[in-house]
């Protein structure tokens, strides 16, 4: 079950590390063919239209995406680590169009330098010029990428849950019917407790105001509402070392666990009832890991 658990919460790589060089390559190649078969925003007239000068397009292309690829992570370990949200995508594409942006208009300067005839001398209104244009170019490469992480993500989690449940199919028998801890006495803020043994426990659910206690009692599954709050519930069940925080609104008891699915977006696990699978927050996974590493060393 530990080893179930590091697999669980094994983080994937974001985007910025993941196949870095797709990252880099596809589009740099979707913006030479938009720039050489198109040539949007008069980019070819305003300059030269000779496909050198086209190519060096390209080639900022790829510098300004090798940079967010491969140097930003060097430089800023702290952000480029941990979990991978949509936040964090959205802002690493921002830092890309920034990027190339910026090189694009150093390189119109360097085109232009000579040129007496072209007033380049406004370079922010130069940046904000091609800003725009990176943007409306990158919309493209930017989907397609997208879709490639989404599949590759989708592709790596189904694994992961292959192997999961391969894991749990050789797992011991489940703890519900052997009851080797004491009862203990769940209670709220209220009269309303509830005695029971805690290899009874299936999982706990924030439920409003209230936590949702879900345990069995002679293969029936009961549940049991207390006015308290699931933070409460997770400091008084603290010495249990197989109750679980795997969620913000969930404790779950891992040796009930018995499959667990998957998808681009995390995992949710199962149980031998007929109850409601329950969700593996990304946000606790690194604290779920230590702690069953720990547990491990006692």
């Amino acid at each position: 079950m530990n080893r179930l658990l590091r697999y669980l919460n094994r983080p994937l790589p974001h985007p910025a590390i993941l196949n870095r060089w797709r990252i880099v390559v596809i589009p740099s190649l979707i913006v030479l063919f938009i720039l050489g078969i198109f040539q949007p925003f008069g980019i070819g007239k305003m300059i030269t239209g000779s496909l050198a000068v086209l190519a060096g397009f390209v080639f900022v292309t790829v510098i300004g995406i090798s940079i967010v690829a491969y140097i930003f992570p060097l430089l800023f370990k702290r952000f480029y680590s941990g979990n991978w949200t949509v936040g964090k995508n959205l802002l690493n594409s921002i830092l890309i169009v920034f990027t190339i942006s910026l090189g694009n208009t150093c390189y119109h300067c360097w085109l232009t330098w000579n040129d007496s005839s072209y007033h380049w001398k406004n370079v922010s209104v130069l940046f904000l010029f091609y800003l725009a244009i990176t943007f409306l170019v990158s919309i493209v490469p930017f989907a397609i990428i997208a879709f490639l992480q989404h599949n590759h993500s989708l592709s790596r989690r189904l694994q992961e849950v292959q192997e999961l449940n391969k894991k749990l199919a050789e797992k011991t028998p489940s703890l519900q019917t052997v009851y080797t801890s004491e009862p203990i006495i769940l209670s709220g803020h209220t009269k309303d407790s509830i005695e029971l043994h805690p290899e009874q426990l299936i999982y706990l659910e924030a439920y409003g105001n209230y936590v949702k206690v879900n345990y069995a009692e002679s293969r029936q599954v009961k549940q049991k509402l207390l006015r308290t709050t699931i933070k409460q519930m997770e400091d008084e069940l603290a010495p249990i070392p197989f109750i679980i925080r795997c969620h913000r609104a969930f404790l779950v008891n891992i040796e009930q666990i018995a499959s667990v699915k998957g998808n681009s977006q995390g995992y949710k696990v199962t149980f031998d009832y007929p109850i409601e699978e329950i969700p593996v927050s990304r946000a606790y996974a690194k604290k779920l890991t230590g702690y069953v590493s720990a547990q491990n060393t006692i």
